[in-house]
């Protein structure tokens, strides 16, 4: 719990960061207004998802140092299949672009962390009935 709280706090300051810092963030990498702009459209998605990416990213150093190996990889499979090629293909016929390439990658990360979730809720109650 203590490494998943340290996760949350250290993405939350770091989309508290990208929040404020936007526009001097972008100017680190380029000057360009037209880029900047389009960068504007999907600069939110990054900031939002920057917590959640955070904890996934927890769990997923925690599965890995466990061994769950059939898991992580279980997951990261069903997170494509179940929520980012849909996400792609919805994108994909309406309007796609970069907005869409960033919430898919934002529902695959949802989604890792929901399983990864799961899993370790269903490992403790495994643990304690025993």
């Amino acid at each position: 719990n203590r490494l998943l709280l340290i996760g949350f706090v250290t993405g939350t300051g770091f989309s508290l960061l990208f929040f404020i810092g936007q526009h001097p963030i972008q100017m680190i990498f380029t000057n360009d207004i037209l880029l900047t702009t389009i960068i504007d459209q999907y600069w939110w998605i990054i900031v939002l998802t920057t917590p959640l990416n955070a904890l996934t990213f927890v769990y997923d150093g925690i599965l890995f140092g466990s061994r769950e190996y059939r898991f992580l990889r279980n997951s990261v499979v069903g997170a494509l299949i179940v929520a980012f090629f849909p996400v792609l293909i919805v994108g994909h016929l309406t309007t796609l672009s970069i907005t869409t390439i960033w919430l898919a990658f934002a529902a695959r990360n949802c989604f890792r962390l929901i399983t990864a979730f799961w899993f370790f809720k269903s490992y403790t109650v495994s643990i304690k009935k025993a």
